[in-house]
This record gives C-alpha cells, sequence and structure tokens, in this order.
C-alpha cells in the first residue's frame, strides 16, 4: 500500500546514531545505568497510590455514564415547568400533524392556536391546518376543507372548530357540513372513513353520509341529506344514542329531548354549504358522472327526459377542472354539450338542445 512514502525516500535517509544501523534511543539506553530495583516498602505504596488513582478514573466513568440520563430527565422536568408556566401563550411546535388542506375560502377565516411560523401567515388555498388549531370564520365567510381520507369538511359563517386530532373536531358554535366523499361517482362503493364531531351537547360518527351538524344558542340540531349518524347525546339520566337517517332532522328541546322530524335535502339550508363546494375534476369522466356530482352537491335528483338524452350524458367524455359551485358548473358543462337541464321541486331534467 502506498501512504506517500516510497522505498527510494527510505534509502535515501538513513537512520541516525552510531553508524550501526541502532536507533537513537537503542544507542542510549546502552550507554545508561541499570535501575536499582525499589524496596517492599515503596512497592506497596506505589501499588497502593495506583489503586487509588484507578479508582477514581472508575468513578469519573460510572459518573459520565449516568449522567446522560440524569440529564435527558432533568431536561423533562425543565420542557415540564415550561410548558406549565407559558401555558397562556400561544404554543409553536415543530412537529406538527397535518390533518387537511383548504378547499376554498370566501371572507375572512381567522386560524389560532398550535401552528408553526409558515403557517401563520393568510389563510389561503391548499394552506395546511393541523391538529390544535382553531378556525373562526367571520360573518359572510366560510371555508372547506379536504382531508386525507377524502372527508370533505365546509364551515359556515360565525362558526368556531377546534381541530382536536387527525379525524376528530369540536364544534363550538356555528354550523358545519360534512360529506364523506365530495367527488366520488354514485355508482362506486366506497368505506366510510372514521370521522367525529364533538360538541357540548353530544357526539356525532356518521356510517357513511352527508350532514349538517349546528349549535344555535347551546342546542344541537343534525340534519342528514344521505346515509346515517349516530348522535350521543349527553343527558342528565347518561348518554343517550340516537340514529338520524336520510331526509330527517334530529334537534334537542329545551328540556334537552330529542326530536326527531322530515326535512328537505335540497334547498336554501344547504345552499351555504353547495356555494362551498370545491369543484370538480372532469378529465376522462363523463356528463353522467358529473351529473351524479351537481346531484349529490344540490341534493336534487337527476332525471333524463328521453334514452336519448341519457345516451348522450353517458357517452360524452369531459376534460379539464371546473372550480365553480355545483350549479353555476352545470350551466357551464352543458353549454358545451348538447344537452341542457331545468332545476324544479328537487330535480334537475336532463333534455336534448332543440
Amino acid at each position: 500500500m502506498n501512504n506517500g512514502t516510497s522505498d527510494k525516500d527510505m534509502n535515501d535517509h538513513p537512520n541516525p546514531g552510531n553508524g550501526s544501523g541502532e536507533e537513537p534511543v537503542e544507542s542510549l539506553l546502552r550507554l545508561a545505568s541499570s535501575r536499582p530495583e525499589p524496596s517492599d516498602t515503596d512497592r506497596e505504596a506505589i501499588r497502593t497510590h495506583v489503586q487509588g488513582e484507578w479508582q477514581k478514573v472508575a468513578a469519573k466513568r460510572k459518573f459520565r455514564r449516568r449522567a446522560w440520563p440524569l440529564s435527558v430527565a432533568a431536561s423533562a422536568v425543565l420542557a415540564v415547568t415550561l410548558v406549565v408556566l407559558n401555558q397562556d401563550q400561544p404554543s409553536i411546535s415543530t412537529n406538527l400533524q397535518e390533518v387537511a388542506l383548504v378547499e376554498r375560502i370566501t371572507g375572512h377565516v381567522e386560524v389560532s392556536g398550535n401552528q408553526t411560523p409558515e403557517n401563520a401567515a393568510t389563510v389561503r388555498k391548499q394552506t395546511p391546518i393541523f391538529v390544535g388549531q382553531k378556525l373562526n370564520t367571520a360573518a359572510d365567510s366560510g371555508m372547506a376543507l379536504v382531508f386525507a381520507s377524502g372527508i370533505s369538511l365546509r364551515i359556515d359563517q360565525l362558526t368556531e372548530v377546534d381541530m382536536i386530532g387527525e379525524n376528530t373536531l369540536k364544534l363550538e358554535a356555528g354550523r358545519i357540513y360534512v360529506d364523506t366523499h365530495a367527488d366520488t361517482p354514485a355508482t362506486q362503493t366506497v368505506t366510510p372513513s372514521r370521522f367525529e364531531i364533538l360538541t357540548d351537547k353530544g357526539a356525532i360518527r356518521h356510517l357513511g353520509t352527508q350532514y349538517m351538524v349546528g349549535i344555535d344558542d347551546e342546542l344541537l340540531s343534525v340534519s342528514v341529506r344521505n346515509g346515517n349518524v349516530q348522535v350521543i347525546a349527553e343527558e342528565i339520566d347518561g348518554p343517550s344514542t340516537v340514529y338520524v337517517s336520510n331526509g330527517m332532522s334530529l334537534s334537542f328541546g329545551s328540556d334537552g329531548a330529542p326530536d326527531v322530524s322530515e326535512t328537505d335535502v335540497f334547498g336554501p339550508q344547504w345552499q351555504w354549504a353547495e356555494n362551498l363546494g370545491a369543484g370538480f375534476v372532469l378529465d376522462s369522466r363523463t356528463i353522467a358522472e358529473f351529473l351524479e356530482w351537481v346531484a349529490r352537491e344540490t341534493g336534487f335528483a337527476i332525471s333524463y327526459e328521453s334514452e336519448n338524452a341519457r345516451a348522450v350524458a353517458e357517452e360524452t367524455v369531459l376534460h379539464g377542472t371546473i372550480d365553480l359551485p355545483a350549479r353555476e358548473a352545470l350551466d357551464v358543462v352543458l353549454k358545451t354539450s348538447d344537452l341542457t337541464a331545468t332545476m324544479a321541486q328537487g330535480e334537475i331534467t336532463i333534455k336534448m338542445k332543440q
């Protein structure tokens, strides 16, 4: 192996010494006289001293091995102390759990709580939302979020929501709308994702559905457009479970008793959620699939005036993305086709253009 010194270099520099090839140290040792042997008393003194020094070194090593975990424990105590002392201050974490992205926003929305400085900027489309954040919408404002599971959450004006966990939120005030799969064709079967809404009056869990939850004057109401929800209401005698299905609404009177009644799945009470819809990806989808999305967003049923109109809808393939609420998107998309639509009494009728 070549380490930078060649055999020639070593031959060009002979060992200095007495000319006999001996190393200098070896030559000096030959000139030195032998060292006197220590007495038994000196030997014992030396042994005792060396043993004492060795024990000191060993003790230092043991201390070092123990010091690291102790320092970690001390740091943990310090961290807990700091959290307690600063619990009223906004906490900033560098290891936050992202739960959703903003799909649409109107007006003014305040995001506070556990957030990174980068996320403290103005909320806009594609802004990430993290566990521990609070969302507050002002008057004439709203926002729509999409979760990794595909769940669409829409938040009405004057609403406060706490993002408690990856699949859990608390509704403090106002109104929200949940769609388990907003951009999924009706013909495709999906598995409902776990999602829970907490309120001071009870918890709501869906079973694959579209529904609206509201808190008004501290009273809880749940309206179901499609599917089923489970409401676990907090009552004086303990929690009680009520199931609410398609076209039904659950509310609680001043005495806390549940009241279940029929409700429309379309109309003004759903309009705010429809306006916050995130749009539809048209690529490789047919007009028929697009119409199913419009029906899901509006609560209207789809009907075809003729088999010819149905065939055109099922065979026409669309391209691009349309980032408009459903009713506006319906007008824009059908203008480029041979079809037209009328909306009345909860039904969208598709016809051939004259």
